[in-house]
């Protein structure tokens, strides 16, 4: 089982290995689908090999068969390799042998990693993946100097390698890496990266589903010098063994923007927070703040203004979604995904539904992985913190979404009650479904192409009757075409029919609050 800390120690080298992107610029070529480093063997602590079986558990809940696919690749790799093996390849334990060692030096260099994907190029374990894959590539220093990726860095200097050393927080790596110790001691594993050894070993903690090779000469050790050393020293090893790379497989590519919306208002401290957990995990991550001004509980205002911006946002970008009146109880908080191929973090209550008219929705899966969440202790009031937050920060760092939770059937999302408006023989029958921040314009259901239907044009008068009163109002192209504190039709930025009055308040005036009903006649 994971010790608590471990996700903390995750944190500390992803966010090492952020900084070394950033600084590295051009020179990290590491990107998704590259597989250089993942061919040959190499070594991992014993908390590596629990991440890993950790990680195949929850793949095996989540998406059974592609489980099944990377164990039939790890019993094929067993079965090629298991002769040259220095040890016994039935329990997967290394001999601890001067020979062995040497053995194991210049072993397997050409087996490709049974949990690398071979249609895809990614990996199947890429969110439990040892420290050894996370820190290849960058420039991480050993006894006998700094060494890189050699696709790395071409065209810098010495000094401009050594600038792009990877940095660790000293003394929170030494922290952790001192409790890992103290909660899982004794031998530290050797794992392949083919992932050897079906079979449990007796004394041992492995599983027959990860198996890993066992020594007593790697063991954690509680000072960050020797610790550091022994991640950097196994990187030098893969290149004196043979192995034609030394390259992470995290891709160090510009992290994905996230676009945050909440009903959270802006006076205390819950939006800083939730911005906060989203940087530890996806340290340098770009959040533009949509709005966190959705009225309080307005899921159907959330909808609109979440479709509304959308658009305007890469088409990788990721939106994590917070007006959640149903906090705590039994709606799910979920991933979607648009066939435009943004990612959507949110609860399931109707937020994604015009999204989900207009775009597509290509899947969904519920966030039950608690390695997708701030820990296991979760508040029942604060998902924005505890759940949504830290899943939209996986999604922009790269992570495979599936590894959430569940797929879910697109079909039975939640949706609101969407109005459109309607046109028949008499007229438009529409709604005011919002303002226009502090200006008061009331927002209607009305496309522009809707309301051209009825026939009047820039400049003709317009009668309407708004909650119940009947008025008449020009229509024409901006505010200044009519006095100030006149009122106007017009059609607004977004392509809708609007009602304002020129430098006034319109909703305040004509004292409206949404939803209101509207009939317009035919001209």
């Amino acid at each position: 089982m994971l010790p608590s800390g471990d996700q903390q120690l995750v944190q500390i080298i992803d966010a090492a290995l952020a900084d070394t992107a950033r600084r590295s610029r051009e020179w990290l070529v590491c990107h998704p689908g590259c597989t250089q480093c993942c061919v040959g063997a190499f070594a991992i602590s014993q908390l590596d090999a629990e991440r890993l079986r950790t990680g195949l558990r929850q793949l095996e809940e989540v998406d059974p068969a592609r489980a099944g696919r990377l164990l039939e690749r790890v019993r094929q790799s067993v079965e090629r390799i298991a002769d040259e093996f220095p040890g016994n390849p039935q329990t997967g334990i290394l001999d601890e042998s001067a020979e062995a060692q040497e053995r194991f030096a210049d072993f397997a260099n050409d087996e490709v990693c049974p949990v690398l994907d071979p249609e895809t190029g990614m990996c199947d374990l890429y969110g439990a993946r040892p420290m050894t894959c996370r820190v290849f590539g960058p420039p991480v220093r050993s006894e006998d100097g700094l060494g890189v990726c050699e696709l790395c860095y071409h065209g810098a200097s010495e000094a401009e390698i050594a600038a792009c050393e990877m940095r660790i927080e000293t003394d929170a790596l030494e922290t952790e890496l001192t409790t890992v110790s103290r909660l899982q001691p004794g031998s530290t594993a050797i794992l392949s990266s083919l992932l050897l050894c079906p079979a449990r070993a007796p004394d041992t903690v492995i599983s027959n589903a990860i198996p890993a090779f066992y020594s007593g000469d790697l063991a954690l050790t509680s000072t960050l010098r020797k610790s550091l050393l022994s991640f950097s020293m196994l990187a030098f090893c893969l290149i004196s063994s043979g192995c034609n790379t030394v390259q992470t497989t995290m891709p160090p590519a510009p992290l994905h923007t996230i676009g945050f919306m909440t009903d959270f208002d802006v006076r205390d401290d819950a939006v800083g927070i939730c911005k906060t957990v989203m940087d530890g995990i996806a340290p340098g991550v770009h959040v533009i703040d949509i709005t966190h001004q959705v009225n309080p509980f307005d899921i159907a205002e959330g909808a609109r203004f979440l479709a509304g911006s959308a658009p305007y946002f890469q088409k990788d970008a990721v939106f994590v979604v917070v007006v959640d009146p149903g906090v705590g109880s039994t709606r799910k908080a979920i991933i979607a995904k648009s066939k435009v191929g943004q990612y959507f973090v949110l609860p399931d209550n109707g937020l994604l539904t015009l999204v989900q008219d207009r775009d597509g929705i290509e899947g969904a899966r519920e966030i039950t992985n608690p390695e997708w969440m701030i820990g296991a202790k979760l508040s029942s009031t604060f998902h924005g913190r505890d759940i949504f937050s830290p899943a939209g920060a996986h999604l922009a760092r790269g992570d495979d979404w599936t590894q959430a939770g569940p797929e879910l059937d697109v079909s039975k999302l939640v949706r609101i009650d969407v109005h459109y408006a309607t046109v028949d023989d008499k007229g438009l029958n529409g709604q005011v479904i919002g303002t226009d921040g502090p200006f008061g314009n009331l927002i209607l259901n009305v496309p522009a192409d809707t309301f051209a239907k009825l026939g009047y044009q820039l400049g003709d008068t317009v009668p309407v009757t708004l909650n119940g009163h009947k008025y008449e109002f020009p229509f024409k192209k901006t505010f200044s075409d009519v006095p100030i504190g006149k009122p106007l039709f017009y059609i607004d930025s977004r392509g809708r029919l609007s009602m304002g009055l020129n430098q006034r308040n319109f909703a305040q005036t004509y004292k409206i609050t949404p939803p209101v009903d509207l009939f317009i006649p035919k001209k």
